[in-house]
């Protein structure tokens, strides 16, 4: 397979910093806890979320961004098979969903 590089910068695709940044949040939460082998803590516990789902799971997303400077979670709250974080990303809120399996 080849890949080939765009022929104009049209063919780039620009995100904000905000939508970079909630990308790479849901990567981080999506990723169980010690399955990154240059980082054994990089991920989250999420995959073990058990009842009262909000309290593990808010716990868990803050466990996982403890790290990350300038992005707090600051609400888990289940809607059926998901449950919606919200963010504090630099003083901007912002939301992540993360299904529950």
């Amino acid at each position: 397979m080849t890949i080939k590089p765009p022929e104009t910068e049209e063919a780039f695709i620009e995100i904000d910093p905000l939508m970079q940044c909630l990308i790479g949040t849901r990567r981080l939460l999506m990723l169980p806890r010690g399955r990154f082998y240059p980082d054994k803590d990089f991920g989250s516990r999420l995959h073990e979320v058990a009842a009262p789902i909000n309290t593990y799971a808010l716990a868990y997303a803050q466990q996982a961004l403890a790290e990350t400077d300038g992005i707090h979670v600051i609400q888990a709250e289940q809607q059926g098979k998901i449950i919606q974080f919200t963010l504090l990303i630099n003083n901007t809120e912002g939301k992540v969903n993360y299904r529950i399996d």
